[in-house]
């Protein structure tokens, strides 16, 4: 079991070793860094559904988001909502909804901010109920456009740690991401981020992603993560089919501390 809730990532990034603090990706990027919302295309929704088992467990996660990023608006801007249910071999089962609304505005040629605020609401049995509303804060740095560079804040604002307990507790961090393209086929990723609070404080987590679009339509992506907290390593495999307008993603996780347990995750997003 996981010492505390771990951040949700979509296939499409998933695919890439989790990576995204400097990503261009649309609605779903708001989840790791709301500045990067500027990057993405006017407008966008979707789905996406992921599935955990193992050991006896399972676990599921579904949600929607939605991204306006039309010139007319002030600021770019996104909505995501997506719910976490997870059934242990034994004893209580426990489920969480969380509401994600994000802001961005490019304030130069080059750099952009963003601001994500969280609404978690929390269940155990469906009677110990509780909720959490956070801060993310992130910044954009695009010098060229093959390259660019995040920085992120994330679950800024203090806790009651004994109205939330642990499964359910988002660690704060601070990320920083880079994105590079290369010859418009190729796309490498790299995020670290480092515990501030809680537990893990001190502690930090790596990423690594790749993504090939040699084809017009199809991506094939991979990447590897590791969490020093939890002292866990992590593979991930993906592909993608990017339509004018219907994109459709898979990805694969495997991780070496839960070697019985496997994560697949689909996402589904229309683009204009």
């Amino acid at each position: 079991m996981q010492a505390h809730a771990q951040q949700f990532t979509p296939a499409r990034l998933l695919g890439m070793g989790g990576t995204g603090i400097a990503a261009h990706s649309g609605y779903q990027g708001a989840l790791l860094n709301p500045a990067t919302l500027v990057e993405g295309p006017q407008i966008e929704g979707g789905a996406y559904y992921q599935d955990v088992s193992g050991d006896g467990e399972t676990s599921t996660l579904s949600g929607v988001g939605f991204l306006d990023n039309g010139p007319i608006n002030f600021a770019s801007g996104a909505f995501n909502y997506y719910r976490w249910r997870r059934r242990p071999s034994s004893g209580s089962k426990f489920s969480s909804e969380v509401f994600s609304a994000a802001l961005a505005e490019r304030f130069n040629p080059v750099w952009s901010l963003g601001l994500g605020f969280h609404l978690q609401r929390n269940s155990i049995a469906n009677t110990e109920n509780n909720e959490e509303k956070n801060l993310d804060v992130g910044l954009m740095f695009t010098p060229f456009r093959e390259l660019g560079f995040g920085l992120v804040g994330t679950n800024l604002l203090p806790i009651d740690k004994e109205d939330i307990p642990l499964v359910f507790q988002r660690p704060s961090s601070v990320g920083f991401g880079v994105t590079y393209f290369h010859m418009g086929q190729f796309q490498f990723r790299g995020d670290t981020s480092t515990y501030v609070r809680g537990l893990a404080a001190g502690k930090s987590k790596y990423a690594l992603g790749f993504e090939s679009s040699s084809h017009e339509y199809i991506r094939a992506r991979g990447g590897l993560a590791r969490d020093d907290f939890l002292k866990e390593n992590s593979y991930m495999l993906g592909f993608g089919f990017d339509g004018p307008k219907l994109r459709m993603d898979y990805a694969y996780k495997k991780t070496t501390t839960e070697p019985q347990s496997e994560l697949h995750s689909v996402d589904l997003r229309l683009s204009f």
